[in-house]
């Protein structure tokens, strides 16, 4: 089907992951995540509004459970079919605020000047707001929320210890995870330490947002190797020119959203080691 943006969602086939977890998928852009546990299911990520949200609203409907989103944060990508559901959203009390205020206002006038279907959305924030991490207890399977900033410092990750499944948000990502970049520095440690964290479960599975589901942890490593050479490298270069000599984009060709913001990432790294 078509949804936000003319993208074509669908359910990916189970490539091998537990089978009460499945994974919708919008384009190239984005997936979310349903969770089904004995005692409820779990819509992690709403997607992009109406459309791709009423898809997730129904999928999970038929089930019979009480239905509780997890909003992995405020980018706009991830919440924005909130509005399709009447229970239970959680979400960090940042991530309200974030939605609520400039940020949330300002991504929602520039996707509706792009495209006419996101003039449909209506920014809904979470209404159970958390103060910090917290555990779902599923019956079945244990959901534990996890505060995992860098990418952004709302991020929440959800992590499923019986089933040894991550589920890291935007934290991980191909080919390389986004900085936010609002404190350089601090953004550059978080990131580090978040990857770390990851590094440290036990995972057979990674079921990220953006990058297909996969065995095993080699993408976390990865995005940290990334990062640690980039810090390194800004720490020794005299310019970000030279930075971004030492270290080129070696993303995708044809993807020019990914090469610039390694430019962007570079130019922070350099700043926070060049105060």
């Amino acid at each position: 089907m078509l949804v936000e943006q003319d993208l074509s969602l669908e359910l990916l086939p189970n490539g091998g992951w537990d089978s009460r977890i499945e994974v919708v998928q919008v384009g190239d852009l984005v997936r979310s995540h349903l969770i089904y546990t004995e005692n409820f299911t779990v819509v992690y990520d709403t997607l992009l509004g109406p459309l791709s949200g009423a898809f997730l609203a129904g999928r999970v409907a038929e089930r019979g459970k009480p239905v509780l989103v997890v909003d992995s944060h405020s980018d706009w990508d991830h919440y924005w079919g909130n509005q399709c559901f009447s229970g239970p959203i959680l979400g960090l009390q940042l991530t309200a605020e974030r939605i609520l205020g400039r940020f949330g206002r300002e991504e929602l006038v520039k996707k509706s000047g792009e495209h006419p279907s996101y003039r449909a959305v209506k920014l809904v924030p979470p209404n159970v707001r958390l103060s910090g991490e917290t555990v779902l207890d599923g019956g079945d399977l244990t959901l534990q929320l996890l505060h995992t900033p860098g990418h952004r410092p709302d991020h929440l990750a959800l992590y499923i210890p019986e089933i040894r499944t991550l589920l890291p948000g935007d934290a991980v990502e191909t080919p390389f995870a986004l900085l936010d970049e609002s404190s350089p520095s601090e953004d550059l440690k978080q990131m580090q330490s978040t990857l770390q964290r990851f590094l440290a479960l036990d995972v057979d599975w990674l079921l990220c947002n953006h990058a297909p589901p996969q065995a095993g942890k080699d993408l976390v490593r990865s995005n940290l190797e990334f990062y640690r050479r980039l810090v390194t490298l800004a720490d020794l270069s005299d310019s970000v020119e030279s930075l971004m000599r030492q270290f080129p984009y070696e993303g995708p060709e044809d993807a020019d959203f990914y090469r610039q913001d390694h430019a962007r990432i570079c130019k922070a790294a350099w700043a926070a080691a060049h105060p």
